[in-house]
């Protein structure tokens, strides 16, 4: 069972290390991997609950173990939000993706008051693909590169 979380402080090195692994590098938007120094301001207030704009959910499975994260970054009506998620490289082709995001969705939709949430993924990562298309998420457009993918609360 895996239940989420607000993520804290301590949760840093974890995002850290899952953003870096080699599948997320491969697939991210910059395309290599992050330093401590790029990754942590931009997640030091929303791992302390004081960003009033990137809200970050740690995934857990039993007994409290972190697997993964999703994090919503939402745009300035208030009313979207870009999801990103990434999970531990050992977590991978057991389901725990489209878990994490439907969960994450579901508290986005409820608790920040989002209407629509849009997701950029890379076209070759077949397995985010599936990811977020089992969770709902349809596609919209793309530049030839990155596909573009969106839910909208019902």
């Amino acid at each position: 069972m895996i239940t989420l979380r607000p993520g804290n402080p301590d949760d840093f090195d974890h995002i850290l290390a899952w953003r870096n692994a080699p599948a997320a590098v491969q697939y991210s938007k910059r395309g290599r991997q992050v330093t401590h120094e790029e990754e942590y301001p931009k997640y030091a207030a929303a791992l302390k609950g004081t960003d009033p704009v990137c809200k970050v959910m740690i995934a857990c499975i039993p007994p409290e173990t972190p697997i993964g994260y999703v994090r919503f970054d939402l745009q300035p009506s208030g009313l979207e939000a870009e999801v990103n998620i990434a999970l531990d490289p050992a977590q991978h082709g057991k389901g725990h993706g489209t878990e994490i995001l439907k969960q994450g969705c579901a508290y986005a939709f409820d608790h920040y008051g989002i209407k629509r949430l849009t997701a950029i993924i890379m076209r070759e990562n077949i397995a985010s693909v599936k990811v977020f298309t089992k969770a709902g998420f349809t596609y919209v457009t793309d530049d030839g590169t990155f596909a573009t993918y969106e839910l909208r609360k019902q």
